[in-house]
Parts: structure tokens; sequence; C-alpha cells
């Protein structure tokens, strides 16, 4: 099974899912598309380094990519919502698609749209709070929306920050620093690993929160499917 990730993030994506991919699936990661094989277990990711590039470039150039080389199952769109819906991010993915000059023959397009960002997925992770916040930007964090009680998706953004990206990006930096561990885009520690993953499906089959996680979480259990009959 080969699948083709184009994620829109230019850092963070780029280290968690392969760090998700290798831990739960021991997928090889592939240099080139052209490396892809038949028969192999491996993926290819790119980043299209921002939004609108994604849909308006680059989703033209990955399934070029995937038709050329004919041995790809999926190709996995990566957006964030940011401050749209879910709704109206797909509804441009799919408009994408449609205008879209080459299409896909075989490989099946997954969309997963991040609401609001990946930084609001890891915010479901209810192992990161500390019992007893200490740091003075948790504290305010907390008190303005507590995402350790409620679904960190549907967070208003805080007055202090432009977007609810930003706001969440923070808000989950703090919560690594409580728990002496760092967070960046660059290096997401701890956040890239199948252990986090579990605790964020954890919150989303036990509370509905993170709604967004559920196409993720269909693919993962698909690809787990598919590779288990393959053996």
């Amino acid at each position: 099974m080969n699948l083709y990730f184009l994620v829109e993030g230019r850092r963070t994506e780029s280290i968690i899912y392969p760090g998700w991919l290798h831990d739960y699936f021991k997928l090889k990661r592939l240099k080139y598309p052209g490396d892809a094989r038949k028969g192999e277990d491996a993926y290819y990711l790119i980043s299209a380094e921002g939004y609108p590039a994604i849909l308006r470039q680059h989703l033209e150039n990955s399934i070029l990519d995937i038709e050329e080389n004919n041995v790809f199952d999926y190709l996995v769109l990566v957006l964030d919502s940011e401050e749209t819906s879910v709704e109206y991010r797909m509804q441009e993915i799919e408009e994408a698609i449609e205008t879209c000059p080459v299409k896909l023959s075989q490989a099946e397009i997954r969309p997963i749209v991040q609401h609001r960002c990946m930084e609001s997925w890891l915010l479901g992770n209810r192992n990161i709070y500390p019992a007893k916040a200490r740091n003075y930007d948790t504290i305010r964090y907390l008190h303005f929306y507590d995402t350790f009680k409620e679904d960190p998706e549907i967070s208003p953004r805080h007055p202090d920050f432009n977007t609810t990206a930003q706001f969440h990006y923070s808000y989950l930096k703090n919560l690594f620093i409580e728990g002496h561990q760092a967070y960046s885009k660059k290096t997401p520690g701890l956040a890239a690993t199948k252990t986090y993953f579990d605790n964020l499906m954890d919150r989303y089959h036990k509370t509905g929160h993170l709604q967004s996680l559920r196409p993720l979480i269909r693919l993962f259990r698909e690809m787990d499917e598919r590779m288990r009959r393959n053996k």
C-alpha cells in the first residue's frame, strides 16, 4: 500500500504525520514519488507550504505524480480550516478537484481538514494538562476556555491573538512547558508519537470532541485492515 500526502503546513505536519505513520504502520518514507513500488508499504509526503497554493498549484502536480507512477492507493490532502468551517474548506477542496485539469484514475482522494489547526487537535490530549497550572499564561488560557473540559475545536479566539490557530499554538506550547517538555512547529516532540495520537482518539471516542479528526481515524483503520489482509 502506497500513500501520497500533500500537506498545507510548512513544518509541523511534515514531522507529525511521518511520526504517526512510522509508529503505527512502520511505513517506509519515500524520497521521491517515483520510488514507490507496487506491493510495498510506503508513503511520500510533500508540503505545499501554505494555502491556497495547496489547491491552486500543488494539487494538480500531485495528481500528475500519482498518475505517472500508478502505484499509489491514496492521495491524502491535509489542510487547516483556520477561521472558516470544515464544511467551507471541504467545499473548496471539492471544487478544486472538480476543476483540476487532470483526474485520478485509481487512487482515492482523502481530504483531512484540521479544525482549526494541528495544535487544536493536539490540545485534545488530556495527559498533557497539569493537576495545577503554574504558568501565568496557562492559567489565563484555561480560565478563558478550558480545553481539558471543552472541545478544543470550538474554542473562541482569545482577544490577544489575531487567529484561533495562533491562540492554540501558544496554549499548547505553554501546556508542554507545564510538563517540562518543549513544543514548537519545528520540534513537536512527543506530539509526533503513537501514544499521543492514541490519546487524541480516546478523547474523540469518549467525548465526541475533535470531530474533524474522524477522517484520519477512519483512514488509519482502513490502512490497518488492508495491511492485515495483505500479510
